[in-house]
């Protein structure tokens, strides 16, 4: 093999591709006990490295400690491996996790071998590594169908791929103390599985755990196909919480307010206060139909319901992110072929001006029009709120395209970042796609690099492997490998 394929072999069994990498020599890095490794990084970076190399190779090297690499981007990283050393640069601990995770998809081990031998093969090579993207975000919902197994292994996964954070959308399974009528069941992980996964995520593995409460429209906590609702399912005699069809809260009831207020308090104080939290605010086509709500304009009530949440986390120290489609009128010539969800007889075309501008918009672009669009997809939504003085996160979903082109957008105009949203597609061939090209996307890694099948593979099974996972339908990225028959013969 000449020595570009052996680039392109090592290349590929990275997700994300490195921004740089040289291949050196045909010597080997010996990774195993004693080992020397030379590492320039901040405070603690040393500490920091002796628990990576004992959870990812069970090993203690003879480390040699430099000057932090403060030239070196904020999470970004540098490797250069000869036969005799190992140097790790980077200026932050984020810096640090990403080069050793880089590190652990490289690394071989021994051959000719039964078993691991405790020593791993690294090729000499240089690595330089920053991402694109400061905002590297996953959207995953957890249904009441969603094994909480499966659920953390995809956020594990996630962090591995370099995500720095991931908003967690409960569908009605988050076991509220304040309102338990807010959950199905605790079939989805019990408080204390998610503390412990919470709390992991941000001391371990550098990743920001966001919740996600619909303080608007989505109130059965439901799927719409399903026609359930978490709520009045359990509980009818609640019916006046919400708008006459149940779809949205109804905003003139204090009692609502109250109910909000309580259960957004308890998930923000639950996931460690986290910096941010995700309001929903999408697709709310019956808010303010009520007789008590028709009093009033929608578009107030939606600026004020939307101002109170800002004023209630603010006063905690966090931003609210909220979906953009109800700020933008569908009406509006200017967004025909994208998103906008906002009825002509709500009047809502005004109420951007109203919304306090460190509220982040989420502008999610799926590309369903995209193929009626003549020339370049140019996202006028998203750069509508960014224009207009907002932090705006790109949001694409399941197609490939629209992914990368979502990240390109963000990276050329300086947004606040990329928010992949999975929804129900959380299984299978698909989540693997959408995975690896976001998190090759927001690492700015061009739209030609590919990833070999079985790198992905070797990925998740390190992930399952390190959850000491056994179960069969714990173990892939689908529960069968063949789907079971359900409806009988087709013959």
């Amino acid at each position: 093999m000449d020595r570009d394929q052996l680039t392109r072999m090592f290349k590929e069994q990275l997700i994300p591709q490195p921004q740089s990498f040289e291949l050196k020599g045909d010597s080997l890095f010996k990774l195993a006990n004693g080992c020397a490794i030379q590492i320039n990084g901040p405070k603690d970076a040393q500490t920091e490295a002796v628990r990576l190399l004992a959870k990812y190779w069970g090993i203690n090297a003879s480390i040699a400690v430099g000057d932090c690499a403060t030239t070196i981007p904020s999470e970004g990283y540098c490797l250069d491996a000869t036969a005799d050393r190992l140097l790790v640069e980077a200026s932050t601990i984020s810096g640090m996790r990403h080069a050793f995770r880089t590190l652990r998809m490289m690394a071989e081990p021994e051959r000719g071998k039964g078993c691991i031998s405790g020593t791993w093969n690294l090729p000499e090579m240089k690595i330089e590594d920053a991402p694109a993207l400061s905002f590297r975000g996953l959207h995953l919902c957890v249904f009441p169908e969603t094994r909480f197994n499966d659920v953390a292994k995809k956020i594990r996964f996630a962090a591995y791929l370099k995500f720095n954070v991931v908003v967690i959308e409960f569908w009605g399974t988050f076991p509220f103390q304040s309102h338990p009528e807010l959950c199905w069941s605790e079939l989805s992980g019990s408080r204390e599985d998610w503390a412990k996964l919470i709390r992991e995520m941000r001391e371990e593995e550098g990743v920001t755990l966001v919740p996600q409460f619909n303080v608007l429209g989505h109130a059965p906590n439901s799927r719409s196909c399903t026609c359930q609702h978490v709520v009045l399912n359990q509980h009818p005699e609640m019916e006046p919480l919400f708008e006459p069809d149940g779809w949205c809260w109804c905003l003139t009831n204090p009692h609502t307010m109250k109910l909000l207020d309580e259960a957004v308090t308890e998930l923000h104080e639950f996931f460690g206060r986290p910096p941010y939290f995700h309001i929903g605010c999408d697709e709310a086509d019956s808010v303010g139909l009520c007789s008590e709500c028709r009093k009033h304009p929608v578009a107030e009530l939606i600026s004020n319901h939307i101002r109170h949440f800002r004023d209630l986390f603010a006063a905690r120290g966090a931003r609210i992110m909220m979906w953009h489609d109800m700020l933008l009128n569908r009406s509006d010539k200017r967004w025909e072929n994208y998103t906008a969800m906002a009825h002509d007889y709500q009047h809502l075309e005004d109420m951007v001006k109203t919304i306090p501008q460190d509220v982040i918009i989420a502008a999610w672009e799926y590309g369903y029009n995209f193929h009626r669009i003549q020339g370049d997809v140019t996202y006028p939504t998203t750069m509508f709120f960014k224009e207009n003085g907002f932090d705006t996160l790109a949001c694409p979903w399941r197609k490939l395209d629209v992914i990368r082109s979502s990240a390109a957008l963000a990276q050329k105009e300086n947004l606040f970042g990329l928010l992949e949203t999975t929804w129900h597609i959380f299984y299978g061939p698909e989540m693997k796609g959408m995975f690896a090209t976001t998190a090759q996307a927001a690492w700015g890694v061009g739209g030609g690099a590919s990833f070999g099948q079985t790198t992905f593979d070797r990925a998740w099974r390190t992930i399952v492997k390190d959850m000491g996972l056994k179960d069969y339908n714990d173990l892939g990225v689908s529960d069968f490998q063949v789907i079971p028959k359900t409806y009988g013969s087709l013959g």
